[in-house]
Formats: structure tokens, sequence, C-alpha cells
């Protein structure tokens, strides 16, 4: 058995009206781009939540300290000696960078590699300096609206042994004294980055598994007894 219907004269006309109006066709266009919004529209959700780490340089970024204990971020020291622990003059100076998810979800493991250093020279120039890359020490899984807190370098000087510049790694220092023969100094790591005070550019990058690598790069002044304009 076959059965059909018979549309209404008049409502074939209000179709036809519509089509020739362009109505229709606008209509199947809108639905169209609604269906591809729909389909995008997990890719869309991923993209707003996304993490976004942000390198900042906390109000606190820089200590110095010229008496007392030689202590700082994972700073450590031994004292190794007959005669008794000996006064001797100290400098210690640390620096510090802090990165911050500002998305809206976790970054996997973050990582923040100083990847070139550069030197300003006194006449204006840039010179690119022959430094190995450094990753900073810290980073890891950092949730949506935290920060990390990294070490950027230190410098420790006793005496008139200086460790010189090191960056990306905490410093550590063994004092030998006896009653006789003068004081022994030893730094770990014992090679410096950098012993030439001036101004020097860092190219960082931070990046992390779930997070676009992304470029910085910051200025830093070195110092004998400080270290500004980072």
């Amino acid at each position: 058995m076959i059965a059909y219907w018979q549309l209404p004269r008049g409502f074939l006309q209000w179709l036809k009206e519509l089509n020739d109006a362009g109505v229709i066709n606008s209509a199947a266009a809108i639905g169209t781009l609604l269906a591809v919004f729909v389909a995008l529209l997990p890719m869309i959700s991923n993209w707003w939540r996304r993490p976004r780490l942000r390198l900042e340089i906390p109000p606190n970024s820089f200590s110095k300290s010229s008496e007392g204990p030689v202590e700082g971020m994972g700073f450590s020291s031994t004292y190794v000696g007959s005669g008794g622990s000996k006064p001797y003059e100290k400098l210690f100076c640390a620096a510090a960078l802090m990165i911050r998810n500002v998305g809206r979800s976790a970054a996997t493991g973050t990582r923040v590699v100083i990847t070139d250093f550069y030197e300003l020279t006194e006449n204006g120039g840039i010179e690119p300096l022959d430094i190995p890359q450094k990753r900073l020490p810290g980073g890891g899984d950092l949730p949506a609206g935290l920060v990390s807190r990294l070490l950027l370098l230190e410098r420790i000087r006793i005496n008139a042994v200086d460790s010189g510049f090191i960056f990306g790694h905490p410093l550590a220092v063994a004092v030998h004294a006896s009653d006789i023969g003068p004081l022994r100094v030893g730094f770990t790591p014992s090679n410096p980055d950098l012993r030439n005070f001036g101004h020097y550019i860092l190219r960082i990058v931070t990046s992390a598994s779930n997070v676009r690598a992304k470029t910085h790069f910051m200025m830093a002044g070195l110092h004998d007894n400080d270290l500004i304009k980072l």
C-alpha cells in the first residue's frame, strides 16, 4: 500500500518565496556553521583551558649576605680542620627567577633553560659567549595558578677566594683550616660560568610537555658586591 500526503498549494508557494529570497540557503549555511562549531567545541575548550607559562622576576630576586653563616638557596658548607673554627670574611650572592602558570590547567614537566649568553661590550656591541646551556633546577609539574621559584645563579667569596658566578646549580663550599698554613677553600662546581663583572644578556626558554616553548631575553648586571637589573 502506498500512501502520500499532498501539500497545500499555499505552503509550496510560501517555500518558493523563501527560497527565492535566499532564506533557505542562509538557514542551510547557518546549520552547517553550527555543526562545524559543535565539532570544534572540544578543541576550543582545550585551547581555552590550556596551561600558559610566564617567566617573572620576584621582588626579592636578589639576596646578599656578608656576615653570619653562609647560607642560601640549596647552599651547603663543610668546615674541616684541627684548629677549630676560625673567622673569615665571606660574601654570598644569589638570584632567583619565578615561573607562573597563568593558564587553566596543569603544566606537566616544566623546564627553564638558559640557552645563550651574550656580553655587552664597552663599545655597545653584543658578543656571544661559549657557555653550555644551563637548565635551572626546579620546575616539574605546575598546577594552574601556582608558581615555582628557580635558582638563577649563586656566587660565594671567602677571603680572597671567589667562586665566580654559577648559573643553574647550587654551590657547595668546603673550608679547610688548621693552626699552620693558610685557609684553603674549595667550591663545587669548581669552574665558574662567568668570572668577569659587567652586563650580560641571557636567552631563556620556558616550556613543558604540554606547553609550546617560549623565548625570553633578560639583562643581568653582575658587579663586585651586588647584582642589579635582572
